[in-house]
């Protein structure tokens, strides 16, 4: 819930970067004191965020690259056009 008004707020790319800033830096605060439970189990559970926040974007972000591609190219990669494709590929190999 906190994580999809994040990602309307302020965009999925920056999402995804401040996920993976916050993967890379908060378990670094740990070391400040490595007795200290709390900071352990707050830098847990900030690390755990940020990996809810980035596991979802990953595959949204490469469904989204795969609708700009097929936009770009001009047509969508549909089952057929899929099966059509490995045809050509498969004949050109056996001219080979």
């Amino acid at each position: 819930m906190i994580v999809g008004v994040l990602i309307q707020k302020i965009g999925k790319k920056k999402s995804y970067i401040l996920g993976l800033v916050l993967i890379g830096v908060v378990p670094l605060i740990r070391l400040i004191d490595v007795t200290n439970i709390p900071i352990l189990m707050a830098a847990t559970a900030v690390t755990g965020f940020a990996s809810g926040l980035c596991m979802p974007l990953t595959y949204g972000i490469q469904a989204d690259n795969t609708d700009y591609v097929e936009v770009k190219m001009g047509y969508p990669l549909t089952k057929e056009k899929l099966l059509e494709q490995a045809e050509q590929v498969k004949k050109l190999r056996e001219k080979q």
